[in-house]
């Protein structure tokens, strides 16, 4: 695989990727996970009457709102890094040439698997992205909250996380596609998967400042709290394994 180490860039969001943001998002999860709308308890009738008459259009409203006040404004950050694998540690490559250990755990149990695995030992490349929807929403959904609007914080608060993660996808396309893989399925399946810290055997969340601070995350408005957690919210930092034997453990 490529090994070549570029300089942290920002990727310019446009009209289209706000849109397609949007359309990959998953409505079905969304409006029974992110939204509460469960059919738990109702007739398939009676759910799909309110999904179609009353959760379906106040969805589309609240996407009409966030693109007519520009409300969405993602900042959107990528790096890609040399690697080397040495004693069961995934090392990355610094623009000094130094070692810098990839906090990833190892399964206890059989199979004993680690995303480690997944990359080569002899050398390969991995990417970090830093993705956040942007101050705007951030503030958006502050004032929500400050006017007691607490539906309103709630529904913009879910659907938030939701586009952080349809903005890192994006990313993560295009990714694959600079380095010369997926170009022919874009916006269909990932060539490899997108990990981030703070989920299973990627628990330890200090991950998430080595991106922020390779990345250079302060020079873009993105803070980082003593507990590893990014502001403005609704921001995702992941790395990515372009491996197709790659899978979420």
């Amino acid at each position: 695989m490529n090994s070549k180490i570029y300089t942290t860039s920002v990727f310019n969001p446009t009209k289209k990727t706000i849109e397609n943001a949007f359309s990959m998002i998953n409505k079905n999860k969304l409006f029974q996970i992110g939204f509460g709308y469960s059919p738990k308890n109702k007739t398939k009738e009676s759910h799909a009457s309110l999904i179609k008459n009353i959760v379906a259009p106040m969805y589309e409203n609240m996407k009409k709102n966030i693109i007519e006040n520009d409300t969405l404004k993602p900042i959107m950050l990528y790096r890609f890094y040399k690697t080397i694998t040495e004693n069961d540690i995934l090392y990355f490559f610094d623009e000094s040439n130094h070692k810098i250990e990839i906090p990833l755990e190892r399964m206890k149990s059989e199979p004993y698997k680690s995303i480690i695995d997944f990359y080569e030992k002899a050398g390969d490349t991995i990417a970090f992205t830093l993705v956040s929807v942007g101050h705007e929403y951030h503030k958006f959904t502050k004032k929500l909250y400050e006017n007691a609007e607490y539906k309103n914080y709630y529904f913009y608060s879910s659907l938030g996380a939701y586009l952080a993660e349809s903005l890192a996808s994006i990313l993560h396309y295009d990714l694959e596609e600079m380095i010369g893989i997926n170009t022919e399925n874009k916006y269909k399946k990932h060539n490899g998967c997108r990990y981030s810290f703070g989920y299973k055997y990627l628990e330890n969340m200090y991950g998430n400042k080595i991106i922020y601070d390779t990345l250079k995350g302060e020079m873009h408005g993105i803070n980082l709290s003593e507990s590893y957690m990014f502001e403005p919210e609704f921001t995702t930092a992941s790395i990515i394994c372009f491996s197709e034997n790659a899978y979420y453990l």
